[in-house]
């Protein structure tokens, strides 16, 4: 999580990045801009995911941790704030690029083996079980192949940046295809986390950037790993992705559905009337807890 109103990170933000310019446009930029959710999405674990030992959120430094200071109480035991100094090396601090945070995620204190990662725009909004995501030691998810689009953006180039190392490993090649999943809650092995970040550290760790970049690296590479490895069940709960191609007007109507259960609120640049499209979001989710 990411809370731009916080002075001292801005103040890093700005020392890293060397731009000093007004530096308003950084509490409006959708890579880093708060919906005001996170108290929901925590409440929305703890109803429906209640099975789960500890929630880590993940923050860049412990000035961040003041604005959840309602979860910080003695009525939320088991949640624990991580700072990126906790678990991510200091020469590659600090970091303002999500991809460079994955890749450190096995390092964790006190992670459990078999752990579920998610994005803070990720909501499950019905009661879901333990099975739902690991069934006989197994995480469980679902990948198909498809191809890979001609221009690629940024992103799609991260990501097939991956799928193509860890395809190595196992004597696969994707030329005009790669595997996609939906943007989910996502099990994992911390073990397979490590091995892969083992096997592969010497251009992980060339990957980093400040930013996101095309040579990154992301989470994607552990189940594209699981997948290839056949160390996987294939299986995903109900998701409803909420992106800008959804119109604000239909997104109550999405989020009323039962067989919705797992919701991914997703925001980027193009979405212009965010706050209107938050005050929505608010109101189902609280009426769907």
């Amino acid at each position: 999580m990411v809370f731009p109103q916080d002075l001292k990170w801005r103040h890093d933000y700005l020392t890293a990045s060397g731009n000093f310019r007004d530096d308003r446009s950084t509490l409006s930029s959708p890579r880093f801009r708060s919906w005001g959710m996170e108290e929901l999405l925590i409440r929305c674990i703890r109803k429906n995911l209640p099975w789960i030992r500890t929630i880590h959120i993940l923050l860049a430094r412990p000035s961040q941790a003041e604005y959840l200071s309602n979860l910080n109480n003695q009525n939320t035991p088991n949640i624990r704030f991580v700072y990126h100094k906790d678990f991510i090396p200091a020469q590659y601090l600090p970091t303002f690029n999500a991809n460079t945070i994955e890749m450190w995620l096995h390092k964790i204190p006190d992670l459990s083996e078999y752990f579920i990662y998610g994005n803070d725009d990720l909501f499950s909004l019905s009661p879901l079980e333990e099975s739902d995501f690991f069934r006989d030691g197994l995480p469980c998810q679902r990948m198909r192949e498809k191809p890979y689009p001609e221009d690629p953006n940024t992103f799609q180039k991260f990501v097939k940046n991956g799928l193509d190392m860890v395809a190595a490993d196992w004597g696969v090649k994707f030329t005009d295809t790669w595997l996609r999943t939906g943007h989910s809650l996502q099990p994992m092995l911390r073990s397979t986390a490590e091995h892969v970040c083992t096997k592969h550290a010497d251009r992980i760790l060339q990957s980093f950037t400040l930013s996101r970049s095309p040579k990154n690296f992301n989470q994607y590479i552990f189940p594209f790993w699981q997948h290839l490895s056949g160390q996987y069940i294939d299986y995903v709960p109900r998701r409803r992705y909420i992106g800008p191609k959804v119109a604000t007007e239909d997104i109550a109507d999405i989020l009323r559905d039962k067989n919705c259960e797992i919701a991914c609120i997703n925001d980027n640049k193009s979405i212009e009337d965010w706050e209107a499209r938050a005050e929505i979001v608010r109101r189902e989710i609280e009426a769907r807890l």
